[in-house]
């Protein structure tokens, strides 16, 4: 068994020991010349006595009155004048807040004609109204409903204007003016007398009113011209069916906005014998039409 290794830490514990042993030997020696620094340390330089906050050093030496700072209590809020306070005096009583001055007040705002920097120009003024005026549909677009409704009601009492049957469904679908009722809205009764045949008053030019009927029923008793109809509605479609009178060969002229296939229509010449024009409504210029003929 080797003893190698408790033979090293009894060198190592010796060698402590007179370290220790020697430490307070060397602090001695240090305090007995006054020294005191650790080594490598400079000490700072002597700044003197301190004052305290009563003028008074504290190694007991005494400190001239113009050198020493005076206590003062107070602070300035602004530049001293004769009006000048502190915080410590100066108090607002209730009552005696800054009041505004009277000529200031409030603003305004700018105009935005102003923030444009030019006034808008004038309106152009409204073109007058020369067509037919509706005065059922004018009272239904000014909220009047009853008076829409009566207007509408006499209109196709009168003579099934499809226009107004037309009103008469939207015032009963939405109730406005009177009792909502879907049943009414759309009948089979208006429905027919939408559809129905309205007869031509038979003369050299004939004007029809698309706003009454859409289909018409015309005997033709002489050289004829269908002029451009009144009331027309961008979409309508319909028929004129047209009977040559016992003398027969009558001729048709049409008017600009009847717009033919061929650019041209020629009717049946036979007494008695049955055409029928059927016709569309594109624009307010464009009425296109095709002919059938005799019927039998």
């Amino acid at each position: 068994m080797s003893f190698e290794p408790r033979f090293r830490h009894q060198v190592f514990l010796a060698a402590l020991a007179v370290g220790l042993a020697a430490f307070p030997l060397l602090a001695a020696a240090q305090s007995g010349t006054g020294d005191t620094s650790l080594p490598g340390v400079t000490a700072p330089a002597d700044k003197g006595a301190r004052v305290d906050d009563n003028g008074q050093s504290d190694d007991g030496s005494a400190v001239p009155d113009d050198a020493a700072p005076q206590r003062n209590d107070s602070i300035v809020t602004r530049p001293m004048d004769a009006g000048a306070g502190t915080f410590k005096t100066e108090k607002i009583q209730p009552g005696a807040e800054p009041k505004a001055n009277g000529d200031v007040k409030p603003s305004e705002g700018v105009g935005v004609f102003d923030r444009m920097g030019a006034n808008l120009p004038d309106l152009p003024p409204e073109k007058p109204f020369k067509g037919k005026v509706d005065d059922a549909y004018g009272a239904f677009q000014r909220g009047y409903y009853l008076t829409a409704f009566n207007e509408a009601t006499k209109r196709v009492d009168e003579n099934k204007d499809p226009k107004a049957m037309t009103l008469l469904a939207e015032l009963y679908a939405n109730g406005f003016g009177v009792k909502q009722d879907d049943a009414k809205a759309v009948t089979s009764k208006s429905i027919k007398d939408s559809v129905a045949f309205g007869t031509v008053t038979d003369s050299g030019t004939v004007t029809l009113d698309f706003a009454a009927n859409i289909n018409w029923n015309w005997t033709i008793g002489g050289n004829r011209t269908l002029a451009n109809p009144s009331g027309m509605v961008v979409g309508q479609r319909g028929v004129i069916r047209i009977t040559q009178d016992g003398t027969g060969s009558r001729t048709l002229a049409f008017g600009s906005k009847w717009k033919k296939p061929g650019g041209t229509l020629t009717l049946s010449t036979a007494s008695g014998a049955v055409d029928r024009l059927d016709f569309h409504v594109i624009d307010a210029n464009t009425i296109d039409v095709t002919l059938s003929k005799a019927f039998s």
